[in-house]
């Protein structure tokens, strides 16, 4: 049995009522009223699927558009996935990741990704000898704009150098390789925003571009990624992805500053 649009608005109308009321009697100390619906299994299927498509628009338009959500759904898939690898598929993968976040941060900077996105498309393709086709090409440009600052650069250089290892050379398949090793020791970028709490607790705070702690991340010390050359790795991707995605045009070094003062 199909559930009509007007049904499904009846249903949430109600349960946004008892949700109040609930709040209400939570707060004056009374108990919750039951449930006041008895739902089919068609209304339950139906609802969920609307708050499905609801929840869907809402990040659909928060990404800004359907293209852009789905192709961060894709990276958020692939990364998943990588998690539970070998130490070489998640190299491959998460530098990829991270190589696809300064291209979208560079675009961002092209107002002909809009007006003509094919122009800008060959600046990026490999098969036409696009000059911002490879990794390297893509951390200068984006120093050159001012998205990353000199410490930055530096350690993505180190990052794209471990991926390309990775990718290139098949006798290393562990981040315990010792040239690999080499490298990740070296990715210290986010040491400076360790913090080693007394309480056995590690903390990585993410800071905006006037060097103000927005968040922060913890982790047991006996879980401490950073403790681990695949764990730095990963971890500094990870925080390379994350700010790349709040580029502004025109900011200086947006999040991306620490260790370049």
């Amino acid at each position: 049995m199909t559930v009509s649009p007007r049904r499904i608005e009846e249903i949430e109308a109600v349960i946004a009522a008892w949700q109040q009321q609930s709040i209400e009697r939570l707060v004056a100390g009374d108990p919750v009223l039951a449930f006041p619906l008895e739902l089919t299994s068609e209304e339950l299927a139906a609802l969920s699927d609307a708050l499905h498509h609801r929840v869907e628009a809402t990040f659909t338009e928060a990404f800004g558009g359907p293209k852009k959500y789905a192709r961060h759904k894709l990276v958020q898939d692939a990364l998943a996935g990588a998690r539970h690898e070998a130490d070489r598929s998640l190299a491959i993968v998460q530098g990829a990741v991270t190589e696809e976040g300064l291209r979208m941060a560079v675009e961002t900077h092209f107002p002909g990704v809009v007006t003509q996105p094919d122009v800008v498309n060959r600046l990026f393709d490999p098969m036409k000898n696009g000059p911002l086709s490879n990794f390297g090409a893509k951390i200068d440009i984006s120093f050159a704009l001012g998205i990353l600052g000199n410490s930055a650069r530096g350690t993505l250089k180190r990052v794209a150098e471990i991926r390309n290892l990775f990718a290139h050379r098949l006798d290393i398949r562990s981040f315990d390789h010792d040239d690999i090793r080499k490298l990740t020791d070296k990715l210290t970028y986010l040491d400076a925003a360790l913090d080693y709490r007394e309480d056995g607790m590690v903390h990585l705070s993410h800071r905006s571009a006037k060097n103000e702690v927005v968040t922060k991340t913890g982790f047991r010390l006996e879980e401490n990624p950073f403790a681990t050359s695949r764990g730095r790795f990963e971890q500094t991707c990870s925080f390379f992805q994350h700010h790349l995605r709040q580029v502004v045009p025109g900011a200086t070094e947006p999040d991306l500053h620490i260790g370049d003062a």
